[in-house]
Parts: structure tokens; C-alpha cells; sequence
């Protein structure tokens, strides 16, 4: 992916079944912590919101060097608010960067949906 001076993350509400496509400045999102950051604590406010709220975000993405020839740039991030201690905690996978493929940097999963979608 060649960066054109934005982040692009894929929003999908499973709620209203709705998907949008959302750039941030490189100025003011780097990678998906940030991501995470911005979505969380600016965006949705989630630590003023029950754990279980529809605004509760799961962000899942690459870095911007994620595909370079750089050393340990590939992890997958996932970022979240967690259930149990009620906290922003951040998970990575090793080398999963190189086929997260969705033309996007990052997917930010909000809502709540009463059945399974997949």
C-alpha cells in the first residue's frame, strides 16, 4: 500500500449492517494504537460508556511500514477495551501484517448485532 499522506481505516457497524471508509492524518495517526487512541478516548468516549456498549470499538491493523523490508514491522495489532479489567489493552500476532489485505490499514468492528453475521 503506498501512503499518500493518510490512514485509511474500514469502519463496520454490525448494528445497522453499515460500513464506511475513514482517513486520518499521518500527523495524527501513525499505526493502530493510535488508531485505537483516537477511536476510544476522541472519537466514541468509551471510558465514559458501559463495557458493553454498541460504541466499544474493536481496531485491527498493520503500521505504516508493515510490507517493507524492515525487521518487525509485520505484527498485527488489535486494540480494545477489555470486559474483564475494564481497560484499553492492545494484543499483537506475530508476522500476520503480510496478509491483512483489505485495502485498508486498519477495520474498526462498532456495534452490536443480536445474531452472529458470519
Amino acid at each position: 500500500m503506498v501512503y499518500t499522506g493518510s490512514y485509511k481505516a474500514l469502519f463496520i457497524d454490525v448494528g445497522s449492517r453499515k460500513y464506511w471508509v475513514k482517513e486520518y492524518p499521518l500527523d495524527l495517526v501513525w499505526g493502530p494504537i493510535d488508531l485505537g487512541i483516537e477511536v476510544h478516548y476522541r472519537e466514541f468516549r468509551t471510558y465514559r460508556k458501559p463495557v458493553y456498549s454498541p460504541d466499544n470499538a474493536l481496531v485491527i491493523g498493520r503500521g505504516i511500514f508493515a510490507g517493507t523490508k524492515l525487521y518487525g514491522v509485520h505484527r498485527l495489532v488489535a486494540c480494545f477495551r477489555s470486559p474483564l479489567t475494564h481497560g484499553f489493552h492492545v494484543a499483537t500476532a506475530g508476522g500476520a501484517a503480510y496478509q491483512f489485505r483489505i485495502n485498508a490499514d486498519a477495520l474498526v468492528i462498532i456495534g452490536y448485532s443480536e445474531k452472529p453475521l458470519i
